[in-house]
C-alpha cells in the first residue's frame, strides 16, 4: 500500500531530479522576471502564484497545484440514519514536469498525484447506490494516486503513457466534467462507471491522434488492482491478471457547443475469490 513513507520517497526523488536538472537554468533566469511581484500575486487566479520562485520553475517546465476541499453534508430525512450532519475533507497535490523545457528531452513529461482524505461524510448513511460526495471514502493519510511518464512523438500525434494510472482519466477524458475538485461532487456525475473495474493501478496506454477530431486509445491495466495499493504483486503474477481495452473518440462541434463521443470495449472479467485475495480472469 502506498502510504506516507512511499509518498515521501516519491516526492524526494521528484524534487531531487528537478533540482539536478534545473539548478543551472534556474540560476540563469534570476533576472528574467521584472514585473512587480505583488501586482502579479494580486491579479493571479491562483492562491499561491505570482511569486518569483514559482514563476521561474514554471518557465522551466515544473508546475504544481494543490486542491483542498471541505464538504459539509446533511441528511435531513430518509436514508439509513436521519437526521445526520457530517463533514469531510480531501487534499490533492499534483506535480507536473515538462522535461523538454527542463532538460531538452523532447516530448517527455511526468506527473505525480498525492492524495489525502478524511471522513466518509453522509455517504454510508444515505443507503444510496452512488456516493453523494465522491471524495469521501475513508480516512487515510497521504497516498500516491497517480505516477506516470508520457512520451509524445510526431508533434504529439502519438503518445505513450505508462506507470500508476487512473484509468478514469485515461478512458473518461472529458474536459468539461472530469473533476470532483472543480466541478462535481457526486460519483455518477464525475466518473464514467462503465469503465469499472479499470480504476487505479499499473498499466500503459498508447494514444493515437491522426486528426484533431479523431483519436484512438489502446492499452492494458491490472484488473486485480486494489485501492491504494501499488499492485506489483498483482500486476506481475501472470498475463491473465491483465485486462486490455480499446477506445475511439470523435469530436463534434455543433454550433458553439463542443462534444466528444467515445466508443470502446474491454473484456468483462469473471471474479474468482481465493483465500487472501480476489483474482479476475478474462
Amino acid at each position: 500500500m502506498l502510504r506516507f513513507h512511499d509518498c515521501f520517497s516519491v516526492t524526494a526523488v521528484f524534487l531531487l531530479v528537478i533540482g539536478l536538472l534545473g539548478v543551472e537554468s534556474l540560476a540563469a533566469s534570476v533576472d528574467s522576471v521584472t514585473t512587480n511581484r505583488w501586482s502579479r500575486v494580486w491579479h493571479s487566479p491562483q492562491l499561491i502564484s505570482g511569486f518569483d520562485f514559482r514563476d521561474r520553475w514554471e518557465e522551466l517546465g515544473v508546475r504544481w497545484n494543490a486542491y483542498y476541499l471541505y464538504y459539509f453534508g446533511s441528511l435531513l430525512s430518509g436514508g439509513r440514519d436521519a437526521p445526520t450532519h457530517r463533514g469531510s475533507m480531501s487534499l490533492d497535490v499534483i506535480g507536473r514536469v515538462d522535461f523538454e523545457r527542463l532538460a531538452g528531452w523532447r516530448g517527455l513529461s511526468f506527473l505525480t498525484h498525492l492524495k489525502s482524505t478524511y471522513g466518509e461524510n453522509i455517504n454510508p448513511k444515505t443507503g444510496a447506490l452512488s456516493q453523494p460526495i465522491d471524495d469521501a471514502d475513508y480516512t487515510e493519510w497521504f497516498w500516491v494516486d497517480q505516477v506516470w511518464l508520457q512520451q509524445s512523438l510526431l508533434n504529439r500525434r502519438v503518445q505513450l503513457q505508462l506507470g500508476y494510472l487512473d484509468q478514469q482519466t485515461v478512458l473518461d477524458r472529458n474536459a468539461y466534467a472530469n473533476s470532483e475538485d472543480k466541478q462535481f461532487m457526486a460519483q455518477f456525475l464525475d466518473n464514467n462507471n462503465a469503465i469499472i473495474p479499470l480504476q487505479v493501478g499499473l498499466g500503459a496506454t498508447l494514444y493515437l491522434l491522426p486528426t484533431d477530431s479523431l483519436d484512438f486509445s489502446i492499452g492494458f491495466a491490472d484488473a486485480d488492482n486494489r485501492t491504494r495499493h501499488v499492485g506489483f504483486d498483482t500486476f506481475f503474477d501472470g498475463a491473465d491478471s491483465l485486462i486490455g481495452f480499446f477506445q475511439t473518440g470523435i469530436k463534434v462541434q455543433v454550433g458553439q457547443l463542443p462534444g466528444h463521443y467515445r466508443f470502446g470495449a474491454y473484456p468483462k472479467p469473471a471474479v474468482h475469490r481465493q483465500p487472501g485475495r480476489v483474482r479476475c480472469n478474462r
